[in-house]
Order: structure tokens, then sequence, then C-alpha cells
């Protein structure tokens, strides 16, 4: 009777444990299904995966969307250099004691605050008196290019009137 009962009790327990293991791949397989619909739904609808001749305008996007279309654009950049990229977002700036230099960027922040993804920005010509406060909203165009600093290769965005 007692080894019935264990047996019973050990099938029970793995029953229990084969319903975790398929809940976890189910969970698993539902955020890769997400990350596909998000991508698939970033090339259909205002994304930016044909460029062939055209600016690309991340101005419409949701922020879930533009940070999936910037994470696009760092993965294609060399199809995206050239181009013009318009976009929308808060300002951020820092500044570089050790290159005494001033970064400038757009950036993305996703709702619950895990992720920044944005662009730095190089303003041509005559920089503007006054800048904008930090995370204050900013719509800038420009030219999607490139530099080399450190054997690294970093992407920007070339503009000549930013605000």
């Amino acid at each position: 009777m007692k080894a019935k009962e264990a047996r019973r009790a050990e099938a029970l327990k793995k029953a229990k444990r084969e319903k975790v293991i398929i809940g976890v791949v189910g969970a698993v397989a539902a955020v890769a299904v997400i990350a596909l619909i998000i991508v698939s739904i970033a090339n259909q609808s205002g994304g930016t995966r044909d460029v062939k001749g055209g600016d690309v305008d991340l101005t419409p996007l949701s922020v879930t969307m533009l940070y999936a279309e910037i994470n696009n654009i760092y993965q294609n950049a060399d199809r995206y250099l050239g181009h013009n990229i318009k976009m929308k977002g808060p300002y951020y700036t820092i500044y570089d004691e050790q290159s005494n230099k001033q970064y400038h960027y757009i950036i993305a922040e996703v709702a619950d605050d895990c992720c920044i993804q944005g662009f730095e920005f190089i303003i041509n010509g005559e920089p503007p008196a006054d800048f904008p406060a930090i995370y204050e909203e900013i719509e800038l165009s420009g030219t999607f290019q490139s530099y080399e600093n450190a054997g690294q290769t970093l992407y920007y965005i070339s503009v000549e009137n930013p605000f």
C-alpha cells in the first residue's frame, strides 16, 4: 500500500514538473512570437527596412516601435548611411572631460524605463545659442552618418539647424 502511494506521489510530482516545463517553454515561445510581431509591424507600418532613395521618418512610431526601429537601423547601418532620418524624442547631452567634448543625443525611452536607445547628433556649422533642457522633447532631421573612434564605428545624425 505504501509503495503504491509513493509511486502515486512521485507520478504527481513528475506531472507538476512537466506542467512547469511546458509553462516555461510556452512563455518563451510567446515572447519570441511577440518579438517577431513587433519587428514585422515595424517593417510594414512606417518601418524602415527598405530605404532605397527614401527618407526615414520615425516620428509617427510609438515608443516601443521607435526603440525597435532604432535597433534595426543600428543592426543594418550600412543600408541607412546617407539617408535622411527624422525623429522626435527627449534631448540628452553628456560632457566628456577626457576629450573635452560635448555629445548631444535624441533618445527613445521604453515606457518601463528599462531601456534607452537613440542617436548621437552632430551640429554642422555654428551651434545654437541655447540648447534644450535635458529630457525636453525635440524633433530633428538630418543625414545618418558614421565616424571612427578608437577603432570603433559610431553612428550619428548630422543636422544643420536642430532646434
